[in-house]
């Protein structure tokens, strides 16, 4: 389940993003819009996400077992999640 505070801070993200001329660019005009917007946030953040990960395991000589506890998975499954592929980084 989705925090109703995030959520409705990703519905504000939406809504101010939505008229400008970069978003226009990432999601075409039409019935979807919003929806292929909101996608394309959340492949962002799903990067961003991985990439502050691997900053703070590098800084701070944490591990996979570590990051698994923080968001309750797996060692397995956090690093098939956020592990960051280097290509990734110059996207």
């Amino acid at each position: 389940m989705i925090d109703p505070m995030v959520r409705k801070a990703a519905e504000e993200i939406l809504d101010q993003l939505g008229p400008t001329r970069r978003a226009m660019a990432a999601a075409p005009s039409g019935p979807f819009r919003r929806s292929v917007l909101a996608v394309r946030l959340a492949e962002a953040l799903e990067v961003l996400a991985a990439e502050e990960i691997d900053r703070v395991r590098s800084a701070k000589g944490m591990g996979w077992k570590d990051v698994g506890e923080a968001f309750e998975v797996t060692t397995q499954t956090a690093h098939a999640r956020f592990r960051v592929a280097r290509s990734e980084f110059d996207s």
